[in-house]
């Protein structure tokens, strides 16, 4: 079983259907949703100095929906404040998206956590791991389709000088996930709602940890959240090229 995990990023390029990659590839016709990860209530993982991770994901998202439509996905849309996970993955269906690509930042177990002050605040962090995540589902009705996607990310978050951590592959509790291709990142994640459900090719991308306390100060730079929004961008126009 392993094996196959191994070969699966090159059986995603072999069997991603050829009439796909040869249809149209008319930007204008392609549509992208953007899901914002978390909510403004309800704001995710909270940041080595406080922050919530929906504002970062707010951030990358907006950038994103910006890079895509000046790219001629015009018809591009991001997804906030939804009513629930399958919401999301409701609204993309609705609106006949293409793709699905749900940004987040990310965190670890409770149990790597230290605390500092900041602010006069006690906060918690960890320094021990950094770096991007790219996340899909086998259970996505187009998982060869996001494996394929994830696979063309990851090479341009890689191009940008960007690198994968592996912690959720550790043999600890609350991880163990299984890595698809460590060099790029790409984790298996079966059971998260807004892969499996997404009725088109979805990916996950972890943009970078945020209780990472040095890693925190550079995803909140403009100029890094560009870099990541570049890879993206390029990784989309890359996978409908022939």
């Amino acid at each position: 079983m392993n094996i196959f995990y191994r070969i699966l990023p090159i059986l995603a390029l072999l069997l991603f259907p050829v009439q796909d990659l040869l249809a149209g590839h008319d930007r204008g016709d392609r549509i992208i949703a953007i899901d914002i990860g978390h909510t403004s209530r309800v704001q995710g993982a909270r940041s080595a100095r406080g922050r919530g991770e929906f504002q970062f994901n707010l951030e990358v998202g907006t950038l994103l929906l910006q890079e895509l439509v000046q790219r001629g996905y015009i018809h591009s849309f991001t997804i906030v404040n939804p009513g629930s996970l399958k919401a999301r993955t409701a609204m993309a269906q609705k609106r006949n998206a293409d793709l699905f690509i749900s940004i987040h930042h990310d965190s670890v177990q409770s149990y790597f956590l230290d605390e500092w002050f900041f602010n006069n605040e006690k906060r918690k962090y960890c320094d021990l791991f950094q770096g991007y995540s790219l996340l899909v589902s086998t259970r996505n009705v187009k998982f060869h389709r996001s494996l394929y996607l994830a696979t063309e990310i990851g090479v341009g978050l890689r191009r940008h000088g960007l690198a994968p951590t592996l912690h959720h592959a550790l043999e600890v509790p609350g991880e163990r996930h299984h890595l698809f291709q460590p060099d790029l990142g790409i984790y298996r994640y079966d059971n998260l709602v807004v892969l499996r459900t997404a009725p088109m090719p979805a990916v996950l991308v972890e943009v970078g940890v945020i209780v990472h306390r040095e890693e925190e100060w550079r995803l909140r730079q403009r100029a890094r959240q560009r870099e990541v929004v570049k890879a993206i961008a390029e990784a989309v126009d890359d996978y409908w090229r022939p």
